[in-house]
């Protein structure tokens, strides 16, 4: 598969070129190949979801470097003209947790049921909030989403 790639490469724009590479990105992913994904993206043009898949290949064992690749990854959706866009928010808040940086998860997911208030936004913001809490939080919810289309 590498030898079919590199056959192509010379024209990125190609449509074997791409599909090559997007097989080649399936079996490092697969094979937990974080050096030869990351090389291929590169070489091929670092996506966003790229990002994304490596921070989860990281995650499990170097969860800042992870939280580095959702990062880098968010800023490069940000400038794409489609966007990727949930698939980080749910890393993201992970890697904080994971971090024992909970007061932001909980910041980042009240943000985005701000923004996108639904029972999807909501079911994912309770996650992060304390038990303790969760009545006050409810209140609050309902009230940050009176008069939103839901």
């Amino acid at each position: 598969m590498r030898e079919r790639f590199e056959a192509v490469s010379g024209e990125p724009f190609e449509y074997s070129c791409r599909g090559w590479s997007e097989v080649l990105r399936a079996v490092y992913s697969a094979q937990r190949n974080i050096p030869a994904y990351v090389a291929l993206a590169e070489q091929s043009g670092l996506k966003a979801e790229d990002c994304l898949a490596v921070a989860k290949l990281l995650a499990g064992q170097k969860p800042n470097q992870a939280l580095a690749w959702v990062e880098r990854g968010r800023a490069l959706d940000r400038e794409s003209q489609f966007r990727y866009g949930a698939g980080f928010e749910k890393v993201h808040r992970q890697l904080l947790t994971k971090l024992g940086r909970k007061n932001e998860a909980l910041e980042a997911a009240w943000a985005d049921f701000r923004e996108h208030p639904s029972k999807f936004t909501y079911d994912d913001l309770m996650k992060f909030v304390p038990k303790a809490e969760r009545q006050e939080w409810r209140e609050k919810a309902l009230s940050a989403a009176k008069g939103k289309n839901l």
